[in-house]
């Protein structure tokens, strides 16, 4: 017996211009033509040619499961004869792991329930004995183009451009060419004492290196808990129970059960007590792969002049988010005063309730700024604050072996459960603290202040607090999304 499943990643809310709740229904497979037929939904979706010159998509992946089996393979989808009707198209990518479904022309709106048709690759046989599963994930799509690194201001370790003193300059990145890192004029430095403790192996930031010059698509919601319990339930046992975080409802994580029926009360919520080894495993079963600290800078400041000590939203002022309603539900939702001409975010958790992780995208509704909704320029949520986002960072060996072109190929380490990926940050070397691991964190969490010390800096987008002390076990605000940039 077949049996077609379907995975929606659901985020209810909206705001101008950013997609949101989007929906997988009417899954039908077709044994003659081997291939799999769906309708697709979601809310407030765009394509434009001013700025910022991007549009959003869905990530769409399919697995599939032998009947006798509980453990979900990857399902590789052809190279072409795909079909989508108007005004959808399909975008494939080159190892054929998923695929991108986007608006095939400038327009916005929302995308009413639309037909796809994706052939698949290795067709398994017999046909008559395996079901599938489509996922579906939000994106964003960030066009090629020069950016900034550092804003000018004094956040810890913050990147500069070299012998401009501290706070310094801004350094442009304008190409993916190797770049030196060095205190010199015209190179890439930051802001340190005479000697940088946070450099790449050799004084060299290696062309591998994802610097953010390049396109990507990135994921429009940091990982949330009901994302993170499907990926439980698709691994073998072992797998799972090696990967499974289970935090008995701490700090507003939900998840709980046993395979293969982890399930969560708040799947909107964003995941944390996300370790590097359980974000790359996830990424690497997704067919994704890791953001670049750089990749993260450009995702919050855009092709925009920075401004000093900004954070995602592009203003170095921020409201914090407390007074929730419709708590706990697809609607959750911070309904406290914002502070004119400032951005809103989840953070200053320890200073009372709620303490804890907020909904991907809280702040995102019918008519909201970007300042009001605490997205970054391209219309990505949550990138300061709520969990800290792991990255690579340029710090250690990880420029010189972390490769932009490397992404989860949908397969993991069997019986461990972790990514397998080469030209990958291993999981394995990343400790609490470690030194030159190449994991960094970014964006800030719920539990961060905003204050004068160094450590109260974290929120900010150019701070580098955490760029060599990363995390290997879990933790209460660790979080993280991910990337894609090669697609066709």
């Amino acid at each position: 017996m077949k049996r077609l499943l379907f995975f929606c990643a659901v985020v209810l809310g909206s705001i101008n211009c950013f997609a949101n709740n989007i929906q997988v229904s009417n899954v039908v497979y077709n044994n003659g033509a081997g291939t799999v037929t769906f309708n697709i939904s979601w809310e407030n979706s765009w394509r434009v040619n001013t700025a910022p010159n991007n549009w959003d998509a869905a990530w769409v992946f399919i697995k599939r499961r032998n009947c006798a089996d509980q453990f979900w393979k990857q399902q590789f989808i052809s190279a072409g004869g795909h079909t989508a009707a108007s005004p959808l198209q399909v975008q494939t990518v080159p190892d054929s792991v998923g695929v991108f479904i986007r608006r095939s022309a400038n327009g916005n709106g929302n995308i009413a329930s639309t037909s796809v048709t994706l052939k698949l690759g290795d067709v398994p046989v017999p046909l008559n004995e395996w079901d599938f599963k489509v996922f579906a994930v939000e994106m964003v799509y960030v066009p090629q183009g020069a950016f900034y690194l550092g804003s000018g201001g004094t956040n810890y370790y913050e990147f500069r451009e070299g012998a401009s003193g501290a706070p310094g300059t801004p350094y442009q990145v304008t190409s993916e060419n190797a770049i030196t890192f060095s205190n010199s004029a015209g190179n890439l430095w930051d802001n340190s004492a005479a000697t940088s403790a946070y450099a790449p192996t050799g004084n060299v930031v290696d062309a591998n290196f994802p610097k953010g010059y390049r396109s990507f698509y990135a994921m429009k919601y940091e990982v949330s808990q009901g994302q993170y319990a499907d990926f439980l339930n698709s691994l073998a046992q072992d797998m799972a129970i090696s990967r499974q975080i289970l935090a008995a409802g701490g700090y507003r994580n939900t998840l709980t059960g046993t395979w293969p029926t982890y399930t969560t009360t708040t799947p909107g919520r964003a995941m944390n007590y996300l370790g590097w080894g359980n974000l790359c495993a996830y990424l690497d079963w997704s067919g994704l792969a890791p953001m670049s600290e750089m990749e993260f800078e450009k995702l919050c400041r855009g092709v925009s002049v920075p401004v000093a000590n900004e954070f995602a939203w592009g203003g170095n002022t921020a409201t914090r988010a407390f007074t929730l309603a419709n708590d706990g539900t697809n609607q959750e939702e911070a309904t406290n005063t914002i502070a004119p001409g400032t951005g809103f975010a989840n953070f200053g958790g320890n200073a009372s309730a709620p303490q804890g992780v907020f909904r991907v995208g809280f702040a995102a509704k019918a008519g909201t700024t970007r300042f009001e909704a605490g997205a970054g320029y391209y219309g990505n949520m949550d990138l300061t604050g709520n969990v800290y986002e792991f990255c690579t960072a340029i710090y250690g060996a990880a420029t010189s072996t972390f490769k932009w072109d490397a992404h989860g190929d949908g397969q993991l380490t069997l019986g461990s459960g972790f990514s397998n990926v080469n030209g990958w940050v291993n999981q394995t070397v990343v400790a609490d603290g470690g030194a030159a691991t190449g994991a960094c964190l970014k964006g800030g969490s719920w539990s961060d202040r905003i204050g004068a010390s160094l450590e109260d800096q974290a929120l900010r987008v150019s701070n580098r607090y955490y760029s060599g002390n990363a995390y290997g076990s879990n933790n209460i605000n660790l979080g993280g999304r991910g990337v894609r940039r090669v697609f066709n």
